[in-house]
Formats: C-alpha cells, sequence, structure tokens
C-alpha cells in the first residue's frame, strides 16, 4: 500500500526525526541505480556493499572496478538525486597482508616520534616508554660536559667508528673511547682524519685486540671472558654503559612496521573518482570501532586502552577522593572506564599476550583505588575486567548462535565453529564457550533457557565451565531450569543444573549469582 501523494516545497526541517528515515531510503535507492562491477563472496552470500545509516562500505576486487563503481555512483548521485559526495571524507582501504622488511636503526631515526627524549633524542610513541627509557635506559642523563682538546685514535668499520678523545685538563690514562653517534665535534674529527695516515674508508683495528674490546664502547679487556662478563652484565652491575637497549618486539618497533606498510599500501594503487585520486587508509575509525588494512586485531584493544586510561585521569578527583569508599570508587571505575575500555571487545583476538596486557592495565590503576600492591590487583583483583570482558563476548556468542540463520554475523560465527570443531578460535569470540560440543550442540546451549545466561555469569565470576556434551545432557535430565530462592548451596544437584539455575562457581563454591 502506498500513502496519497504529497509535495516537498522545501528541505527536511533539521532535527526532525523522519528526515534521516528519507535520506536512507534516497541513499538505497541510488546505490540500487548506480551500477557495481563486483563484488566478494563471503560464507555462500555475494557482497557488493555494507551499508549503515549514512554510511556506506563499496566491496570490489581490485584499483580499477572500485574506481568505476565509486565513479558510476558519484554520477548517479548527482544527476537523479543532485547529492554531491564528499571528497575528503571518501577513503580506501587495500585489504591484504603488507610484507615489509624488518626495521633497522635508519627506520627509527626517519620515523616522526609523538614523544622524544631530550637528552639522547630516541623517540618512542608513547609517553610512558620514554619515562622507561629515561628512567633505565638513557645513557646520557645527567651526564657531565667536558670539553674536548683532541681526538688521538679511531677504531671500528667506517660505518661504526669508536674515537679515542683527549679531554682539556686531563692527562692520557684519562681519554674515552666514545661512539661517533655521541660525539658532536665534527670538525675534530675531520681534523684528525686529515693529519692522520690512517684511511678513512677502511676498517680500523689491531690485531692484538681482536675479540678483547667491546664493540659498544670500545673498552679494552686482558680476557676474552671479561669481556663476556662485560657484556652480559647489566650497567649498574658492571657492564657495558653504552650498550642500546634492543627494541625488538617493543611499541616503537611495531609502529615503525605499521609506518612501513602504511607506505606500501599507499604506494600499492590508487582508486579515484571522476578522475580524481582519493586518500589512502591504512587504519579506519568506524562506529567506534578500528580496523587495518593488514587484518590486525590488536589495533581495536590498544586504542581502547588508550582511550580507557584518559578517562582513568579525568576521574583523578574520584580516585584520590577520602570522602569516597572503595566499594563505591569500583563501582564508579566500572562504569565510567570498564564500559569505554571493553566497547566493541567481541572483535578483539584475546589471546594469551592480550589477556596478560589487559591484566597488567587492570591491575596498576585498581592499585591507585584500592591502595594494595599491583602484583596482589593482578593475582587478586578487587575488580576482575578480563572475566567481565568474556562474559560479555561470550554473552554476545550466544546471542550470535540464537540469531536466524539468514544474519550474517551468524553464519560467519557458524563457520568458524565448524572449521575448529566446536572449540572455536583460539582468541575467538567462542574461546570461552564450553568445549568438545559440537555445532549444534552449542545452539542448543544457547537456545536453553536460562542455561546460557548461566554460563555468562560463571565466566564473569571466573568460574570452570564444563564441557558442552556433559552440561547438555545433564540439563536434559535435570529437566526445566528453575530458579532456587535460598542463597545456601544447593546439594545433590548436577553441575548444569545449578549453571541452569543461576549458580556460578567461584572458587571451588557455588554461589547464588543475582
Amino acid at each position: 500500500m502506498y500513502s496519497r501523494a504529497f509535495d516537498v516545497s522545501r528541505g527536511v526541517v533539521q532535527g526532525d526525526i523522519f528526515s534521516p528515515v528519507c535520506f536512507v531510503i534516497a541513499l538505497e535507492c541510488l546505490f540500487r541505480r548506480s551500477k557495481s562491477h563486483g563484488g566478494k563472496s563471503l560464507v555462500s552470500v555475494w557482497l557488493e556493499k555494507l551499508e549503515y545509516a549514512d554510511d556506506a562500505a563499496l566491496i570490489e576486487v581490485g584499483y580499477e572496478l572500485a574506481s568505476r563503481t565509486v565513479t558510476d555512483l558519484e554520477s548517479v548521485a548527482l544527476s537523479q538525486a543532485d547529492m554531491e559526495i564528499s571528497r575528503p571524507k571518501t577513503e580506501y582501504m587495500a585489504l591484504r597482508d603488507f610484507v615489509v622488511s624488518a626495521a633497522v636503526q635508519g627506520d627509527f631515526d626517519a620515523q616522526v616520534w609523538a614523544f622524544s627524549c631530550s637528552d639522547c633524542g630516541r623517540g618512542f610513541p608513547t609517553k610512558a616508554g620514554l619515562a622507561i627509557h629515561r628512567g633505565l635506559h638513557c645513557k646520557q642523563r645527567g651526564k657531565v660536559e667536558y670539553e674536548l682538546e683532541r681526538i688521538v685514535d679511531v677504531r671500528g668499520v667506517p660505518e661504526e667508528r669508536f674515537y679515542r678523545v683527549r679531554w682539556v685538563g686531563w692527562g692520557e690514562d684519562d681519554d674515552s673511547w666514545i661512539n661517533w653517534r655521541q660525539l658532536d665535534a665534527l670538525d675534530a674529527i675531520d681534523a684528525f682524519w686529515e693529519e692522520s695516515a690512517l684511511d678513512r674508508e677502511k676498517p680500523v683495528w689491531v690485531q692484538e685486540e681482536a675479540g678483547l674490546r667491546c664493540s659498544q664502547c670500545c673498552k679494552l679487556f686482558a680476557r676474552a671472558q671479561d669481556l663476556k662478563a662485560h657484556l652480559t652484565r647489566k650497567p649498574e652491575k658492571g657492564g657495558c654503559k653504552w650498550s642500546v637497549a634492543s627494541r625488538a618486539g617493543s611499541k616503537a618497533e611495531k609502529t615503525v612496521q605499521q609506518t612501513k606498510k602504511a607506505a606500501a599500501h599507499a604506494a600499492a594503487g590508487i582508486v579515484c573518482m571522476g578522475g580524481e585520486g582519493l586518500k589512502s587508509a591504512f587504519t579506519f575509525k568506524y562506529l567506534g570501532v578500528w580496523f587495518s588494512a593488514d587484518g590486525c586485531r590488536e589495533l581495536g584493544r590498544e586504542e581502547r586502552m588508550l582511550q580507557a586510561a584518559d578517562r582513568f585521569r579525568q576521574m583523578g578527583n574520584i580516585w584520590n577522593s577520602s570522602e569516597l569508599s572503595v566499594g563505591l570508587k569500583l563501582r564508579l571505575y566500572e562504569a565510567g572506564v570498564y564500559s569505554v575500555l571493553v566497547y566493541g571487545c567481541e572483535c578483539w583476538d584475546l589471546t594469551e599476550k592480550a589477556e596478560t596486557a589487559l591484566r597488567s592495565w587492570n591491575a596498576r590503576r585498581l592499585a591507585m583505588i584500592s591502595g594494595r600492591e599491583i602484583r596482589e590487583e593482578y593475582n587478586a583483583p578487587s575488580f576482575d575486567l578480563l572475566s567481565c570482558a568474556k562474559a560479555r563476548r561470550l554473552k554476545w556468542a550466544g546471542q550470535l548462535l540464537r540469531a536466524e540463520e539468514s544474519f550474517l554475523p551468524r553464519r560467519v560465527a557458524l563457520v568458524e565453529l565448524e572449521q575448529t570443531a566446536g572449540a572455536g578460535q583460539p582468541g575467538g569470540i567462542f574461546q570461552d564457550a564450553p568445549k568438545g560440543g559440537t555445532v549444534e550442540e552449542l545452539v542448543e546451549m544457547a537456545k536453553a533457557e536460562g542455561l546460557w545466561g548461566g554460563l555468562v555469569r560463571c565466566t564473569r565470576e571466573g568460574g570452570v565451565v564444563r564441557s558442552a556434551a556433559v552440561l547438555l545432557e545433564e540439563a536434559r535430565v535435570a529437566g526445566p531450569p528453575v530458579r532456587l530462592k535460598s542463597s545456601r548451596q544447593p546439594k545433590g544437584l548436577s553441575d548444569a543444573f545449578r549453571v541452569a539455575s543461576g549458580y556460578c562457581l567461584c572458587e571451588g563454591q557455588w554461589r547464588l549469582c543475582e
């Protein structure tokens, strides 16, 4: 049925609740009238676009087809609806695994850092990384400056020279071997090579010193074992004071790798709309969740941790207040900080490394609230953030299992379960679901009244969930779930019946979860 025709004499009033409905309908008409040149098959579903409100993602295979599709859409929107697509807000992302070379020192030097050490100039992506460097590793901090008299000797290869420096007012016994990177005296270096008979383009070593001189500080040792101890010990225990902390596996190395991948992404190809190139987006934020072109699922979790940390700092007056109880502070922590952190946690890859990072993040902040040690909060947290996040993910997994068969996220989730025989991917959305069951058994458990909710409550309390087959069989024997009113621990009942009745296994004891 259709309503009677009516004339639109002017634009829709700003704030009218009917306005977005009309806009979405008009946008859908334009998408259907424009020509798509490709798409992608996902779990037997052909996808050409993903739409939400006034945002849309066009899916194409190749830069040329993507350019033709977005150009046709622009033409249809302009000719049939007098709508112009905003080029600054339109970006393209090529989904692939970008393989780049390992990060070297030159990559770290060329990287633009958000934070840099004022003493040695080393850069870091986070303020916490800079603080750790200045407190533990910076070799230039607090260094006493001496006036250089002249350079008297040299060692090393052309790319990594060490110069023996004599200081004004000091004798030969006080000479220092200094790496050229720490020696800000290019004129003195040039003067030394002009007066020296050595070849500046060749390595300079003394045969008698082979295997006895440190490659970091150029210190000479009498025995090889002394050099080995010098290289393996910490600086405060007699080790090399010029040893540079490795950046392998650090956030700085990851930042450099991401920059190189973003450059490779931009150079791989370009999507044009009406002959004009669009902006390349290696990372993109959509509905509060971050996506990466290389498929990295850690980005979303790391960004949410940064946002939650910022929210925690904004609420500092609450944590420092002596008028509020610890219990109230923990409730505010859950409402104001935890809620920011776990937004979109259903998309996280919750691996063992990610769980350790979340526990440490939570323990450091809980220690400021409760006054306990960080180690205590890590082992027995006042608020178990990780268990709550897992329960949230398990709840969403149950909703997927109960959804209609045509629901696309459900179809993707079932494909994952079938590939892993019902166990779920490590770190995936079903990693905390009961193990050992088939997909049909998990779906039956999700649809069972109160059973999946009991599993969610059990997970939130840090309980251990038994296998799917055992729980489901015991639930069938126990019959329909009954909500027990007594807070005492029930006796003579199966674990499945207890879970279905609202009880959680916590520290070896069954407790009623209200």
